[in-house]
């Protein structure tokens, strides 16, 4: 999720601890689907860290998910 433009500027930490809970929701009710479950727990796992980023003021937050989690691996 490399953001860019106008969709950096709507990016909080709100929305995406929300973006996480619906993701988090998702896969607990794709249980059964074993790969689209797994999908939605790393798309919520995504999500909080990127807001964890957000509220302390990282640039790596915007970035390739590798730099996110270089970034968390630095705190």
């Amino acid at each position: 999720m490399t953001l860019t433009g106008d969709e950096s500027t709507t990016i909080n930490p709100l929305t995406l601890m929300e973006s996480a809970r619906e993701k988090y929701t998702l896969a607990r009710a794709r249980r059964e689907i074993p790969e689209l479950a797994l999908l939605s727990i790393h798309g919520a796992i995504e999500d909080t860290l990127r807001a964890h980023l957000l509220r302390i003021n990282s640039p790596a937050a915007l970035g390739a998910f590798s730099g996110v989690l270089a970034a968390m691996q630095a705190l």
